[in-house]
């Protein structure tokens, strides 16, 4: 059996946080998404709070790569969430 979930993180102020750590670090939106695996366009949109189905590990990618704590921490929320979603189904 395949189960699929989609999450779907608020972090409050995470996209400024972002957005103020690539201004900080001198990366523009194509230099920072090649390091962290993605393009362009999806830190643009992540970091304009245009992308709201990001995956939790490339998340977590970009943040770690700006030096950025996600607070909550993102991975923790996302296992809360999946627990959640299960229990409601059971």
């Amino acid at each position: 059996m395949e189960v699929k979930v989609t999450i779907t993180i608020d972090v409050p102020g995470l996209e400024n946080d972002l957005a103020e750590a690539m201004k900080e670090k001198g990366l523009s939106f194509q230099k920072l998404g090649e390091a962290a695996g993605v393009t362009g366009t999806a830190v643009w949109q992540i970091t304009s709070n245009k992308n709201k189905s990001i995956k939790v590990e490339t998340l977590g990618r970009i943040a770690k790569i700006l030096g950025v704590e996600c607070q909550p921490n993102i991975e923790s929320l996302a296992i809360e969430e999946v627990k959640s979603a299960f229990s409601k189904t059971s």
